[in-house]
């Protein structure tokens, strides 16, 4: 979705506010299975337009553990600056235009075409920054056995019980102390 922001890049001072309800975003590791909902607010601070609000929505993850898939609400709070600069269409006496600053990095979209934003692409790049770095379905997750690949939240697997790795027997050692009641 494009948002015109012409009315806010006119005047200093300006603020507006803008309700969210977009669909969901599926991209890379970015995947919503609820509309992201929220409330935007943008204001022209002379050199800087001011992108505050906050945005929730749920997205699908995989565990980092065991690989189950699960759901996980997603609750992110905005709070952008992008420069503001003033550029002069046709030469001297002619209008100046107030157009964000936009840097160029080839590795995300850009944000903004003239005074339009794309909230889409907004978005898409604060939500997959916020995305948990290893999710987990559920704190004590077991995880993945690494010899069979058994899922140990389903119980011990034979290959695990069979074949401790003597590396770990120290270890052990001092789990087995720190677990004996006292």
């Amino acid at each position: 979705m494009q948002f015109d922001l012409s009315d806010i890049l006119a005047r200093v001072g300006i603020r507006r506010t803008c309700d969210i309800l977009e669909p969901p975003i599926a991209d890379g590791d970015l995947t919503c299975i609820e509309p992201i909902r929220g409330e935007l607010c943008f204001v022209n601070a002379g050199s800087a337009l001011l992108v505050t609000g906050q945005v929730s929505t749920r997205v699908a993850m995989v565990c980092s553990r065991c690989l189950a898939a699960m759901e996980e609400p997603l609750d992110v709070e905005i709070d952008e600056q992008y420069p503001l600069v003033n550029r002069t269409a046709g030469g001297p006496g002619h209008r100046h235009d107030v157009v964000v600053d936009e840097e160029e990095n080839i590795a995300s979209g850009r944000l903004f075409s003239g005074p339009l934003l794309d909230l889409t692409e907004l978005l898409r790049q604060t939500l997959s920054v916020a995305l948990p770095l290893q999710p987990l379905h559920r704190p004590d997750c077991a995880g993945l056995c690494r010899t069979c690949g058994h899922d140990l939240n389903m119980g011990p697997c034979a290959c695990r019980s069979h074949h401790p790795d003597s590396r770990l027997a120290a270890l052990g050692k001092l789990l087995d102390e720190r677990v004996k009641p006292s």
